[in-house]
């Protein structure tokens, strides 16, 4: 069984690859998206439940506030998000 966490990170991921990252908006008006912005646009055809899970598993206290902080960085969300799966992906194993 899947875990839809993971599917939701991964697709976000390929979200911001594809349309590009960006702050101060979920989805930019270029198309680009917040980290948010790309989690919501990658679990659209899943239960909001798995959205929200996802959204948990980056354990963050504000996902807007990290994203927009002015230092950060693409490199910085897709890291995060890379991190996060592999988390998950490593319980999922124990």
């Amino acid at each position: 069984m899947s875990d839809e966490r993971i599917e939701v990170l991964r697709g976000a991921l390929d979200v911001l690859d594809k349309q590009g990252w960006s702050q101060g908006f979920y989805t930019n008006p270029d198309g680009s998206h917040c980290l948010a912005g790309a989690i919501n646009t990658a679990g659209m055809a899943m239960s909001s439940y798995s959205i929200l899970d996802a959204k948990n598993a980056l354990a963050l206290k504000n996902i807007e506030e990290w994203n927009d902080a002015p230092e950060r960085t693409v490199e910085d969300v897709k890291q995060l998000l890379k991190q996060a799966i592999y988390d998950l992906e490593n319980e999922a194993g124990s």
